[in-house]
Parts: structure tokens; C-alpha cells; sequence
């Protein structure tokens, strides 16, 4: 219930805001990375302390046959991407997973976290991009939808992947 609260707060604070934004598209790409950016920091206040198993269709159990989707969408090429631009240094010092087995439930959860953040930020974006066009204002909403992508959609879908190796080793070693 709070991160449709939040989610309703932050769709209509955005659109208030967007009616403030100069024509052109630097103004609109520039709103639509603040309201992506600011999305993520609230992720941390939408969801819920303690995750259930489940959060609507998105399951903590990621099935084995998802990894082959997974590399066909090219998520593989999305994290080595990652990777190579430091962002997942950033992280994986963050989350303090040590590489060792002992950490694996750990990071499964922060992952599921992490997952289900992206998931809200990404249904929370699209339903501003249906009030910004509503507003008559496509090219933002064009922004939002178009960015909504590689900063949300593919990060959600490498935490599942992440997951589904995690859960393989579980499995293999058990």
C-alpha cells in the first residue's frame, strides 16, 4: 500500500513538475533522467521492510528455464556492460557480499530487492508517461518510456538472472 501511495505521490509531483519545463527536447531528456534517478532513491521507501516471497506475478524463485530468455534479451551483455563502466564496483561494495557461499542467501535477497525496485520505478515511470501524453507533452513522455529500458527493465531482469545462478549453485551444492 505504501508503494502505491508513493507511486501515486510521484506520478503527480512529476506531472506538476513537468508543466514548469521549457519546449525542447534537452529540457525533457534532462526531466526524465532527475524523475528515474529520484525513482530509484525512493525505491528504498516503497517497498517493504521485510519482502514477501512474492510481489504480485515477480517470484523470489526464478525459474531454470528463464536463463536462456534472459541471454536471447542479451542481459548477459547488459551486465558485462555494467562491468566495464564501474558501475557494479559500486555495487558490489555497497552490498558488501564477500564472494564467498556463505553470502549467497544475503545477496539472493538484495537482489530480490533490488528486482523488485527497478519493477516499481519502471510501472511508476509508465504510468507517468501516460499522464505526461494525457498533458500533452510526448516528447517527455517519449524521454521517460525510452530510458525506462536500460535504467530500469534490463537491470530488474539481470537481478532474476543473478538469481537464477545463485539458486544453481544452491541446488548443486545441496
Amino acid at each position: 500500500m505504501k508503494s502505491l501511495a508513493l507511486s501515486v505521490a510521484a506520478v503527480a509531483l512529476a506531472a506538476l513538475g513537468s508543466q514548469l519545463l521549457p519546449p525542447g527536447p534537452a529540457p525533457a531528456a534532462a526531466f526524465a533522467w532527475l524523475v528515474h534517478w529520484s525513482l530509484m532513491a525512493a525505491a528504498e521507501f516503497a517497498l517493504p521492510g521485510r519482502l514477501p516471497d512474492a510481489a504480485g506475478p515477480l517470484r523470489f524463485t526464478v525459474s531454470g528455464h528463464h536463463g536462456a530468455l534472459y541471454r536471447r534479451l542479451g542481459v548477459g551483455h547488459f551486465g558485462r556492460l555494467l562491468e566495464r563502466t564501474g558501475w557494479n564496483t559500486l555495487v558490489r561494495s555497497a552490498r558488501g557480499y564477500g564472494g564467498g557461499r556463505g553470502g549467497l542467501p544475503q545477496l539472493a535477497e538484495q537482489t530480490w530487492r533490488s528486482e523488485l525496485g527497478h519493477v516499481w520505478a519502471l510501472l511508476t515511470a509508465l504510468a507517468l508517461s501516460a499522464v505526461l501524453l494525457c498533458l500533452h507533452m510526448p516528447e517527455t513522455a517519449l524521454w521517460l518510456v525510452a530510458l525506462a529500458a536500460p535504467l530500469h527493465l534490463y537491470p530488474a531482469l539481470l537481478q532474476r538472472h543473478i538469481r537464477a545462478r545463485i539458486q544453481r549453485l544452491n541446488v548443486q551444492r545441496a
